[in-house]
């Protein structure tokens, strides 16, 4: 599968900026940053137009996380400065952000959105989507799990096995279990399922009983963060480029493993990398 070029696809991303390890001291890109912003730097990687809407830190952390996100090709022209809540806290993002850039988010593509901000910026992005009729991807992670009761808002929700599980209380160990848990959150109003399993590969479901596997090809080092990031990342092209769901999953699975053994530290891979790992999709219900 060829991509077609995504150097005009427009994308919001909405998320945190800080992650855990970066609360504490002044951690480098990528060990002191939240998933949402890894997503955005892999998505600048793949040909996109990123606008990170999040919060960032008044403090040398919070400069240079930003100064590091704009040096990879994310705009940050619409991210917050805050200081933390409290000692040891990263800053909380409110619908600054999301006010400031209502005219670029009615550019865009696609609205990436992770689950680790306050409920009422998570329902105000939602909204915002609606009103410019853009397609949201919500990318779940551990501990989101307000997000249960918005899932008939997603159009795709995409959960790692740790995330799925505390969301349907099912563990995606094996293709049965795996079927039931996107069917789980088919039934609760999703548009699309996709469970990432690393070197297992990934499950997708856009109909409830439909659901295929996709395995991951064959790579010597493991599936870890980067690859996790890039998956995600994968799908928001893939998709918004209009491809079916398999071919999208296929590619998305391709790039987590062109990911695979990587340092936290290397540039995600692009469109070539993932060609060379690209294989004819093999799906098995």
């Amino acid at each position: 599968m060829k991509l077609k070029s995504t150097e005009r696809l427009n994308v919001a991303v909405v998320g945190a900026t800080h992650g855990e390890a970066g609360v504490a001291g002044e951690s480098p890109f990528p060990a002191g940053a939240a998933p949402a912003a890894r997503l955005s730097v892999c998505l600048t990687g793949l040909g996109c137009r990123v606008f990170h809407l999040s919060c960032a830190g008044l403090d040398s952390s919070g400069a240079a996380l930003l100064n590091e996100l704009a040096r990879r090709g994310v705009n940050v022209d619409f991210i917050e400065r805050a200081e933390p809540a409290a000692p040891g806290s990263r800053p909380v993002m409110t619908n600054t952000a999301l006010l400031s850039a209502r005219a670029m988010i009615s550019s865009c593509h696609l609205m990436a959105l992770s689950p680790d901000i306050p409920e009422d910026t998570f329902d105000f992005a939602l909204r915002v989507a609606r009103h410019f009729d853009i397609p949201v991807l919500c990318a779940a992670a551990p501990g989101c799990d307000y997000i249960s009761s918005r899932m008939c808002m997603l159009d795709v929700l995409v959960a790692g096995d740790e995330a799925a599980l505390e969301l349907s209380r099912i563990r995606p160990t094996d293709m049965e279990t795996a079927e039931e848990t996107a069917d789980y959150f088919l039934k609760k109003g999703a548009g699309a399922a996709v469970i990432y399993h690393g070197a297992r590969g990934a499950t997708a479901a856009c109909e409830v009983r439909e659901a295929a596997h996709y395995p991951a090809p064959v790579c010597e080092g493991p599936f870890g963060e980067q690859s996790e990031d890039m998956f995600a990342a994968a799908l928001c092209c893939a998709l918004t480029l209009r491809r079916p769901l398999p071919d999208a999953v296929t590619y998305a699975i391709a790039a987590a493993a062109a990911a695979a053994g990587a340092t936290p530290e290397a540039q995600p891979p692009g469109h070539r990398a993932i060609a060379q790992k690209l294989v004819p999709s093999r799906q098995s219900r």
